[in-house]
């Protein structure tokens, strides 16, 4: 199957995009995007287990990962327990002896705090350590195909579409910003007094016809008018980016919609 690139720019209709790392970057924060919609239950896939952990303030910084579950040894080597999450105002409690929400080593409990991981009663040494499943959002590369990347199958079309729907939005932003440049250079030389460019005394076509040198209006208004075309053609790719967003949008929900369905009114209301 062909790579990343090509089947972005296929959709697109874009020959090369030039900026490979932002085709790598909007196919890296399609698939997080896509892991943060997907249900739990459909992400054990994508999951790994970290080694015992003895102590707590496990570090969650710079990890780009996803919890799915934290779990603790009950008391007894290799039998894990698995820790309910509680929120970080319950830090005081969870460590009072006193309090009625002291866990116990049958229902451990763990909350973040500061980018770190806590779990409660106080984890150390074998019986008492912890682990963590997580699922690392990854890095997707434009060079890659479907068989260079941990996603399950049925999610690459999803990632396809997603990451071309971001590519899109980033070339109209800069259409955008040269559609703007030509026309505001086209006013420019029409009406003010200095173009900017690489000269600052450039001056406008109204100048150069006060002054009464006609050889520099004509320059100056066909200058005008190349800006003008160049606006035009920019133009006309804004608009067939337009049309292309909104046909992806299309395409990418039917592909969310495939793989992580809505549940239906019977199913809601069990």
């Amino acid at each position: 199957m062909a790579n990343y690139q090509v089947r972005i720019e296929d959709l697109i209709g874009t020959p090369t995009v030039p900026d490979t790392q932002l085709l790598s970057d909007c196919l890296t924060d399609a698939a997080r995007d896509i892991i943060n919609l997907a249900p739990i239950n459909q992400l054990w896939a994508l999951s790994s287990i970290s080694d015992d952990i003895t102590s707590n303030g496990y570090s969650l910084a710079s990890k780009g990962i996803k919890i799915l579950q934290v779990e603790r040894e009950n008391g007894v080597d290799g039998q894990y327990v698995i820790c309910k999450e509680v929120p970080m105002s319950y830090e005081r409690k969870v460590q009072d002896v006193n309090s009625m929400f002291y866990p116990s080593t049958e229902e451990p409990v763990f909350l973040r705090k500061t980018n770190q991981l806590y779990v409660y009663p106080a984890p150390g040494a074998s019986p008492n350590a912890f682990k963590v499943v997580t699922v690392d959002f990854p890095s997707i590369a434009h060079t890659q195909d479907i068989s260079d990347n941990v996603f399950p199958r049925d999610w690459d079309a999803a990632l396809v579409y997603g990451a071309a729907l971001r590519c899109c939005s980033r070339l109209m932003s800069d259409v955008t910003v040269e559609y703007n440049d030509a026309t505001a250079k086209a006013q420019a030389l029409i009406d003010e007094t200095s173009m900017g460019g690489d000269s600052n005394t450039a001056e406008s076509a109204q100048y150069w016809l006060l002054d009464e040198d006609i050889e520099m209006v004509n320059a100056t208004i066909a200058t005008a008018s190349s800006e003008l075309s160049r606006a035009q053609v920019l133009l006309s790719k804004k608009q067939s980016l337009a049309q292309d967003i909104e046909h992806i949008k299309v395409l990418y929900r039917g592909a969310i919609e495939a793989i992580f369905p809505s549940p239906s009114p019977e199913q809601q209301g069990r």
